[in-house]
């Protein structure tokens, strides 16, 4: 898998360089897989329409680097997601490109014969609600299964950190209080709470969030800062403008994040005590 530092030399891969377009059903935003590179990829753009009913159209960029962003959280604790993720340009518009990941939606029997379970606090952390708040069907679209390999992978977490998946900001609903813990747990929420109730899942699941000390997540979130993408999306966006608000809107919700993501990593390590 690339690691961020690798992946920023490469960023803002221009949409010219992409071949056709297969447009895929099922998304509230702009989805579509392409080849690329001789490799299936999906790329996804926010839809503006949806920004400018809900609130901020800014926020439509944002919430792509925020997804961005969880990717590379999500790699920090070794959790599986797609091989390959970075950031392309369409008319000045930022979105998402992700290798294509084999498999269909994953349930809630292979996840539970799989090591996922050790993944609930990381994606409470995240307040990944695309995963631990995904309906209580006994599938997931956003974590893919591979029959072949018996290994699942988690995607498009547009409903990580202050966002919704279809863009509305959550609020008063990402604070320094991990409600995650409980509502992931839930079945009248979601159909992987009996994934994650068990009392051996969350010690274990402590063990493995505690791998990665808040020290190194501060770190990688400071080297996300607007300082480290500034650079690529001012050259390789036409309007300095916008790339310019981009930028100083980034730099202002990498500080928000940070204060947030401290609270919540505190409040999660209070919690070792009890489990």
């Amino acid at each position: 898998m690339k690691r961020f530092n690798q992946l920023v030399s490469e960023m803002a891969i221009r949409a010219a360089e992409l071949g056709a377009a297969r447009r895929l059903s099922g998304s509230s935003h702009d989805v579509s897989e392409y080849d690329y590179k001789n490799q299936r990829v999906i790329v996804k753009f926010p839809d503006s329409f949806l920004y400018q009913e809900i609130g901020d159209p800014n926020d439509e960029t944002i919430h792509i680097l925020s997804e961005y962003l969880t990717y590379h959280i999500y790699s920090l604790y070794s959790i599986p997601i797609p091989e390959y993720y970075d950031l392309v340009i369409r008319n000045d518009k930022i979105g998402l490109l992700t290798k294509f990941v084999p498999g269909y939606s994953a349930s809630t029997d292979q996840l539970s014969a799989s090591d996922f379970s050790l993944t609930f606090l990381i994606n409470a952390f995240l307040a990944n609600w695309d995963v631990g708040g995904g309906g209580t069907s006994k599938t997931n679209p956003n974590i893919i299964f591979d029959s072949a390999t018996n290994k699942y992978t988690i995607i498009d977490p547009g409903g990580a950190l202050g966002f919704r998946a279809r863009g509305a900001r959550k609020g008063a609903a990402f604070d320094a209080t991990v409600g995650e813990i409980d509502t992931f747990r839930d079945g009248s929420i979601t159909g992987l709470s009996s994934i994650f109730s068990a009392q051996e899942t969350l010690q274990k699941s402590m063990k493995k969030f505690k791998q990665v000390p808040w020290a190194k997540i501060e770190k990688s979130l400071r080297n996300f800062s607007s300082k480290q993408i500034s650079g690529e999306i001012m050259h390789k966006m036409e309007n300095s403008t916008d790339a310019a608000n981009i930028v100083k809107k980034w730099e202002y919700e990498i500080d928000t994040l940070i204060q947030i993501l401290k609270k919540r990593h505190d409040y999660i390590l209070k919690l070792d005590k009890y489990i």
